[in-house]
């Protein structure tokens, strides 16, 4: 067997931070079957802790560090008042949908960050390729991460039993299941089959298995498959999302901190120390103003209080800087290092 390619230098790292979150997040809930106080304590730390503070880590690779900031200062000065500007806006003008564009733009970026961790791993592995074949495997590959990872979040629109989403039930589209949400699954039960199909002959023709981005190709497509064709509660869908995406987020801000100090080299133990420290702490603030502090509902369409409108926007400005930033962090057409 070849040598392996590993994102975060090590098959400990990868699998813990891409592999291990979704295993343990969709097997905790059959196993243990958290209720009652267990259970919001598990999403307390999963969508409080772990969803939403995880967003600040990024300021501290961006405003934190120089050559980052010498590079895109520009976008680091003006996108927050910008977003802050354009969210008090919406507010204020009450448009109706603010919570859906909240919940796609986040469903948008988790797929982002998915994407760009499978084009490191194809990165990663180009010269195992022979020049014809391995472009023409990456591109079939690239098809299957498409359609087994986009397929699955348009048919959760065709489940109308399925449980609804975060922030406002009633604004999310869903449509009664018909012929072409049937085709639907149909094209995704033969994308399975065909991914199956390209391991088996890349493995025939090369006698070596990629075991970094088998492993997280299998357990993506195994997330967005259940969390969106299979989950039936809410707890079951989101948990493994959230948790998969901070963490493995947590994964790769730590190795970029890590080859790239601040200020003086820091080992990759300690910095993720660090940044699971301050996800803590944001993710305290944030759960604490979703509950207290700002009305997380459609309920914005009926504020007049100014300070209330002004909260909301403060609220929502970081985590929107956190996905624009992260484009100039990892750049889709520069993606080829953690």
């Amino acid at each position: 067997m070849r040598s392996q390619h590993w994102i975060l230098e090590s098959f400990k790292k990868d699998f813990l931070f891409f592999v291990f979150p979704t295993l343990f997040a969709v097997l905790l809930p059959y196993f243990f079957k958290p209720h009652g106080f267990a259970l919001a304590v598990y999403m307390f730390l999963i969508a409080g802790v772990l969803g939403s503070g995880h967003t600040y880590t990024t300021f501290f690779l961006t405003y934190f560090s120089s050559k980052e900031w010498v590079k895109n200062k520009k976008w680091y000065l003006f996108v927050p008042p910008i977003l802050f500007i354009f969210f008090i806006l919406i507010i204020y003008l009450q448009f109706d949908y603010l919570w859906i564009f909240v919940v796609y733009a986040e469903i948008i970026h988790q797929w982002r960050q998915w994407y760009k961790i499978h084009l490191m791993n194809e990165k990663g592995h180009e010269n195992d390729h022979d020049k014809n074949d391995g472009i023409q495997f990456s591109f079939w590959i690239k098809c299957c991460f498409y359609l087994l990872t986009i397929l699955p979040i348009i048919i959760f629109h065709f489940r109308e039993s399925a449980f609804r989403t975060f922030y406002a039930n009633e604004q999310l589209p869903f449509f009664s299941w018909n012929v072409f949400s049937s085709l639907l699954v149909a094209v995704y039960l033969f994308s399975i089959l065909f991914w199956i199909g390209l391991e088996i002959r890349k493995y025939r023709d090369t006698r070596n298995v990629e075991i970094g981005r088998v492993l997280i190709l299998l357990t993506v497509f195994f997330q967005y498959g259940f969390c969106f064709m299979l989950a039936t509660s809410f707890e079951f869908a989101v948990a493994p999302l959230l948790i998969s995406h901070s963490l493995a987020y947590s994964g790769l801000m730590a190795k970029r901190i890590s080859t790239n100090p601040i200020r003086k080299p820091v080992s990759y133990k300690k910095t993720i120390i660090f940044l699971f420290g301050i996800t803590f702490l944001f993710g305290l603030y944030e759960t604490y103003c979703e509950n207290y502090v700002f009305d997380v509902s459609k309920n914005y369409l009926f504020e007049t209080d100014y300070w209330g409108i002004l909260g909301l926007a403060i609220y929502l400005m970081p985590q929107f800087s956190h996905y624009i930033f992260d484009e100039l962090l990892w750049p889709t057409k520069k993606t080829v290092q953690a």
